[in-house]
């Protein structure tokens, strides 16, 4: 299952102050984790549900406000989002605020503010209470008893780095890392609706061509979108699967087989997807980096910046 099925959340912050209503109650003092010695938590497997093929993507077990949940980690989403069903049952309902809620393929979904989540992730403990976004996932996402994604990047603060280790199924928090600063790509960042949106991305090589992608652990396969030059390259390889629209919309995706692709020290070959869907205007980029290759890697994240290393097969 591509996230072309399983589709999860961009949230795409734009200013909208006709349509923010009222002011939000004053942030609460909440203090960034404390970060002394590295804390780790294990990665899971994503749950299974019936009918349904097994995932890629990893998860943590947490708590919402007490109310227990498990919430997919996601690279790709900007911003921590639970599904709007499951923010009612806990207590932390969203409200209107002027976020400018987006599907990975670009299109609108209403999305709505948390104010204060009251996040605790099992194994590290209370998180900073900043606003988070709510949404109302996929039938094929909930039915997993997952309650929404956590955006990784948001736990980064300007003391404590994010480090997902794919290889060991590990997510850990460690203190600020200077060694993080000279190879790491800056961050596009968006906080126009008031909820801190951040795009990690690293440039990489498709079939000879450079292309920016996104970095998303909410994504199984590697795609890029048609508009991109490296389409062109890839578009020349066998096609392995037919052509299927895919959600609202009539969203259409080709699979093409083994296009080579270099990530810093990874040189491998995977199939990538190439689709018709739009890249975001704030932070534009040419597709996304999935799972398929992610596995492979540790992601190294700070509030501003982040670096991909990857094991070389």
């Amino acid at each position: 299952m591509s996230r072309l099925a399983l589709t999860t959340i961009v949230v795409a912050l734009a200013a909208c102050a006709a349509c923010a209503g009222p002011p939000a109650a004053p942030a609460r003092s909440a203090e960034a984790p404390r970060i002394v010695d590295s804390r780790h938590v294990p990665l899971l497997p994503a749950p299974d549900r019936p009918g349904g093929p097994p995932l890629s993507q990893r998860t943590v077990r947490a708590t919402v406000a007490g109310n227990a949940t498990i919430l997919m980690v996601d690279t790709g989403a900007q911003a921590f989002a639970l599904d709007t069903a499951f923010a009612e049952k806990a207590g932390v309902p969203g409200r209107e605020a002027g976020i400018d809620g987006r599907d990975w393929g670009g299109r609108s979904i209403k999305t709505l503010r948390v104010d204060h989540p009251a996040l605790v992730i099992d194994g590290l403990g209370p998180i900073t209470d900043r606003p988070a976004a709510a949404t109302s996932f996929p039938q094929g996402f909930t039915a997993r008893g997952l309650g929404g994604v956590l955006s990784p990047q948001w736990l980064a603060t300007d003391d404590v780095d994010v480090v997902i280790d794919f290889p060991r199924a590990q997510l850990s928090l460690r203190p600020r890392s200077s060694a993080l600063d000279a190879k790491a790509q800056p961050h596009c960042s968006d906080r126009s609706g008031g909820i801190d949106g951040r795009v990690l991305s690293v440039d990489v090589v498709i079939e000879g061509v450079p292309a920016k992608l996104e970095i998303d652990s909410g994504a199984d396969d590697t795609m890029v979108f048609s508009s991109a030059a490296a389409a062109a390259a890839v578009s020349r390889l066998s096609e392995v699967a037919s052509t299927v629209p895919d959600g609202p919309g009539g969203l259409v995706m080709h699979r093409y087989a083994k296009a080579a692709l270099k990530a810093g020290d990874l040189a491998t070959s995977l199939d990538v997807m190439v689709v018709d869907a739009q890249h975001s205007k704030r932070c534009p980029t040419d597709g996304r980096l999935g799972m398929d290759a992610l596995r492979r890697c540790v992601v190294v994240i700070s509030k501003d910046a982040s670096m991909l290393q990857c094991l070389e097969k």
